[in-house]
């Protein structure tokens, strides 16, 4: 009797009745319907069973249980509802957290921090393979970048692919390593052997000379994330930064120490998905590179 032709004239009624006096006939002539149905009154006998006030209506929908048939049961109050209450889904913010393409100073490993690296030839192409990936799969409403030029490059890219704007937000830079920025490894290793050895096992507890520690960069992090969620509700964002503001981001979203700095891989123009909904987070991708999987080594 669910779909019986009376209670489909009935919900179409009451979808095209939004507001006023028609919604409330609307509204009535649905819960008569269902009333009846619940009853074992056939259709032919619905027509002649007139009209009554919508607070008679609604009493008998919300009180009756069967009166008919003993296999008749209990009105769903459910099914009764349902047509006519707007869907309501839960507002995802969708964050594309992509790392900026190959550059120099990545293989032999540096210190690259707030040196104002451009992205090489290998970086450019992975920029644009990532950027025709974003835009195939998802409709961004903007891109956010660190400013430096190595990320604002792979933003612009994925921007021109998606259609719409790129901007720099300040809170996505990377790690500023002081007096260590640009220095290769071997050459921090020789100059502090102490501060470059608790750097790999206790990242958490280091601070760089004239630069930060990993908890500033989270300080930094919770801002461009607080930003996203205020200005970007139930969007689509990329942000495009660094492997440092990377980690330290999925070390906050996934309620993990920064101690586990290191056990996080980001490689360049890695991309990872996130959606964030009424408190809860969700990682749904995290370093995937398969689609620069053409290129050859930069």
């Amino acid at each position: 009797m669910t779909g019986s032709p009376a209670r489909k004239k009935a919900a179409k009624t009451l979808r095209s009745s939004v507001t006023g006096a028609k919604f409330r006939a609307g509204y009535e002539l649905y819960a008569h319907v269902i009333v009846a149905e619940q009853r074992g009154l056939a259709d032919d006998k619905l027509a002649t069973m007139g009209s009554r006030p919508i607070a008679r209506a609604i009493e008998s929908v919300m009180n009756c249980s069967a009166v008919g048939p003993s296999s008749h049961s209990t009105i769903d109050r459910t099914s009764i509802v349902a047509p006519f209450l707007p869907v309501v889904r839960p507002r995802v913010t969708k964050i594309l957290l992509i790392r900026h393409g190959h550059v120099e100073g990545i293989k032999p490993e540096r210190f690259r921090g707030r040196a104002d690296l451009a992205l090489t030839e290998h970086g450019k192409a992975q920029a644009e393979l990532v950027a025709r990936r974003v835009a195939w799969a998802w409709r961004p409403s903007a891109v956010y970048t660190s400013p430096m030029q190595r990320c604002v490059a792979t933003g612009v890219a994925i921007a021109k692919a998606c259609g719409v704007a790129s901007a720099v937000l300040e809170e996505l830079a990377d790690l500023d390593y002081g007096t260590w920025q640009f220095a290769s490894y071997e050459e921090a290793r020789v100059r502090d052997p102490e501060l470059f050895a608790k750097w790999f096992a206790t990242p958490h507890l280091v601070r760089f000379p004239d630069g930060e520690s990993l908890q500033d960069l989270a300080a930094r992090a919770a801002k461009a994330l607080r930003y996203i969620l205020v200005w970007h509700v139930d969007n689509t964002v990329v942000l495009v930064s660094h492997d440092s503001f990377n980690r330290v981001l999925f070390t906050q979203l996934l309620d993990q120490s920064l101690a586990s700095y290191w056990r996080l891989a980001q490689d360049p123009c890695c991309l990872n998905e996130i959606d964030l909904t009424q408190g809860q987070v969700r990682v749904l991708r995290i370093n995937e590179t398969y689609d620069l999987q053409g290129l050859a080594e930069g």
